[in-house]
């Protein structure tokens, strides 16, 4: 029996000079096509970066204060060929550009033609697209350079390394050689 939560589609809310609010999202991608954990943020909901400048990409830092980030919640939705594209919803973060959204992820505030929220569209993340929340294609322009890896799960696995690397060699000998 599924509850009525499990039955929700995702959405996903720009905050006005702010990062992406999205609620229900089960799966976020990087670049590689790895998983990135969202369970372990906390609240229920993931804010995404939009202004290209965290330093946590994919996820928001606050850095869009520190930089008087300005952006209007809703753009012009774009006329898409990929519009009709289905799946299961999901965010894929790509490398160098936008934040690719899929399976009819509802994008609150936006007004679409029919009222029919498309399959598949793309938001910007690099902070210049002209027609914010959705890209434009300015990243190309600005040469936003971020590989559309977790960070997080990059500082984690860091962090890990170094542990260790601290830790005494297991005096029983190895498997080596």
């Amino acid at each position: 029996m599924s509850s009525e939560h499990d039955d929700a589609r995702p959405t996903i809310k720009p905050r006005e000079n702010g990062p992406l609010r999205v609620d229900g999202l089960r799966d976020l991608f990087d670049s590689r096509g790895d998983r990135i954990a969202i369970a372990r943020r906390g609240k229920g909901n993931i804010a995404l970066c939009r202004c290209g400048e965290s330093h946590t990409k994919p996820f928001c830092d606050g850095t869009h204060k520190v930089i008087d980030f300005r952006a209007a919640i809703a753009g012009e939705p774009p006329d898409d060929d990929a519009a009709s594209e289905t799946g299961s919803p999901a965010v894929h973060v790509t490398a160098a550009g936008p934040y690719d959204v899929i399976g009819g992820i509802e994008l609150l505030g936006t007004a679409w033609p029919g009222e029919t929220v498309p399959g598949r569209y793309s938001l910007c993340r690099c902070g210049h697209s002209g027609n914010k929340p959705f890209c434009d294609g300015t990243h190309q322009q600005v040469g936003f350079d971020d590989p559309g890896l977790d960070t997080t799960a990059t500082a984690r696995d860091a962090a890990g390394s170094e542990a260790a690397a601290q830790e005494p060699a297991d005096a029983g000998g190895s498997d080596a050689g």
